[in-house]
């Protein structure tokens, strides 16, 4: 038997002795503990045909418990009803209900405990039984209709919150054992009921019942393969690191790495279409000398007005293109080609220009760099680069370090570990912002990061489902550093643009979220456990 079963019938014998505690041996009956524990055989989740069995059988168990224990009442409870046990000797064995059971008094006693539950219940003496539990089935048939149409409305309240909400579940287990140490729960009432350490987490963790109702969109096989995975490998915290040089990665079956890459793949390569790309590769496969570059780009328009993906695009390659080309112009002192380019110099020039073109264009995210402090990341720690939605939420969803062009691997390591904690840190906190203020939460939500070293840019994404935070990479490209390296920038605005659509979704997803009506008040109680 399970922990919870244990901790259930535990509690309905305590309640069950109480019956007999409170009344007189004469008044002792079945139908008096029937209708006394009316409450708790509603709640039975045993099926209706096993019930009479069910609750006679505790009956029965209830009474010896007292008559095995209570040496001071032995002698009161026998005198009482002990004219009426006798009344029924034969049943119990006896030749006549004048007979002297042998043995004495024990053996006499061992007969009035097997014989006491039979006597006092008069089942088998009345009607009562069978017309009570047609009654109660009929009435618990009643409450379930009532339950089934409370849990459909409930549930469809539940539906507009995101998978994200199982943090809180989590957030919960882990202050139990804190909460456990404040209590001191009483033992089991008899030994003899033989349970099992009363199971008080269960107990403390029945407000958790509101967030476990899973509707987080339908994973894939795959990714189902990956949480089964995650079960043999100890010590990878509560991120999940699904980058592709990840250690955890590298520790799967060749072929479910396969299928989670295939899976990204298709993900993210219909994120740009085809005409989008072409226009990129047209445009970037000229060429063209210094001065025709920046002529080309003062002449960048949008085949199409109307096309939203291409309007950004050309806003973007206008806004960031021409620091390359003035770069690559300088020759020897192209600071993309010398390893004496510092740190800053190298990120506000072109790194953060392209991000805060490409989220401002494509997903109108406000995105700041410097050394950037929040109450919403870890320590406060400063970042290189922040972005806050625009709408009336204001929620930080980017976080972005960088390097210079020439840095260690040991900084590499780093910086990932501290985005990726940063990243946990801000989605934690939009969590119980919007319970604090019973604010919607989108269908699928993510927050965003992104790392530069030396001169790739890796960016990134961390969702949470299934009791752990998920990072993911988008998409990884290097910096072109001169002209003869024109084509790749078709590579470079994709992932940045890839990434910012994907950053589109939440945060259109959010402002869906507003226009509906505000989540339950249940949630708002569980920020106390955070």
């Amino acid at each position: 038997m399970s922990s919870p079963a244990i901790y259930t019938l535990t509690f309905i014998d305590r309640a069950a002795l109480s019956y007999f505690k409170n009344n007189e041996p004469v008044e002792w009956s079945y139908r008096g503990f029937l209708e006394k524990m009316k409450l708790f055989i509603l709640e039975d989740e045993t099926d209706d045909a096993d019930l009479p069995a069910t609750w006679r059988h505790r009956f029965f168990r209830v009474i010896k418990l007292i008559m095995n224990n209570d040496n001071g009442e032995k002698s009161r409870i026998i005198d009482q009803i002990g004219t009426r046990l006798l009344d029924q000797c034969p049943s119990m064995g006896c030749a006549s209900r004048n007979a002297q059971p042998r043995g004495g008094a024990p053996r006499f006693l061992q007969t009035f405990i097997r014989g006491a539950p039979l006597m006092i219940s008069g089942e088998k003496q009345t009607g009562f039984s069978k017309k009570y539990w047609k009654q109660l089935k009929a009435e618990r048939a009643r409450n379930n209709a009532e339950n089934d149409l409370e849990n459909k409305r409930t549930l469809f309240e539940l539906e507009s919150q995101t998978d994200a909400l199982d943090i809180l579940a989590m957030a919960r287990k882990c202050q139990t054992h804190k909460i456990m140490e404040k209590l001191n729960p009483k033992k089991a009432i008899d030994e003899d009921i033989n349970t099992e350490e009363i199971n008080t987490e269960q107990d403390i963790n029945t407000d958790e019942d509101l967030l476990d109702f899973e509707i987080e969109p339908e994973r894939s096989a795959t990714l189902k393969k990956i949480c089964m995975e995650l079960d043999s490998h100890s010590g990878n915290g509560n991120i999940v690191d699904m980058r592709p040089k990840s250690a955890f990665l590298k520790s799967l079956p060749s072929e479910i790495v396969e299928q989670y890459h295939q899976e990204m793949e298709d993900k993210t390569a219909d994120l740009i279409p085809d005409h989008v790309h072409q226009f990129l590769v047209d445009f970037f496969s000229q060429s063209s000398l210094e001065d025709e570059w920046q002529n080309r780009i003062d002449d960048l328009r949008a085949p199409n007005n109307n096309d939203f993906l291409m309007v950004a695009l050309v806003r973007i390659l206008r806004r960031t293109l021409p620091q390359f080309i003035k770069a690559f112009s300088l020759g020897a002192f192209n600071p993309l080609l010398a390893i004496t380019t510092i740190e800053k110099p190298h990120l506000n020039a072109f790194v953060h220009p392209c991000l805060e073109a490409s989220l401002w264009h494509v997903a109108k995210i406000n995105y700041e760099f410097g050394e950037i402090s929040s109450p919403n990341h870890m320590n406060r720690d400063c970042a290189d680069g922040v972005g806050y939605m625009k709408s009336a939420d204001k929620f930080q969803l980017v976080y972005m370090e960088g390097a210079r062009p020439v840095a260690k691997e040991d900084k590499e390591i780093a910086d990932a570990k501290k985005i990726a904690q940063n990243m946990k840190e801000i989605f934690s906190s939009i969590i119980k912002e919007s319970l604090s203020n019973r604010k919607r939460l989108p269908q699928s939500m993510a927050i965003f990061g992104g790392q530069s070293f030396r001169l790739r840019i890796y960016l990134l994404y961390l969702e949470y489902f299934g009791g752990k935070f998920w990072l993911n990479e988008v998409e990884n490209a290097i910096l072109p550093r001169d002209f003869s390296e024109m084509e790749d920038f078709v590579w470079f605005y994709e992932a940045i643009i890839k990434w910012a659509l994907l950053a589109r979704d939440v945060v259109n997803g959010f402002n869906e979220a507003r226009k509906r009506k505000r989540s339950l008040r249940q949630f708002t109680r569980l920020l106390d456990d955070l």
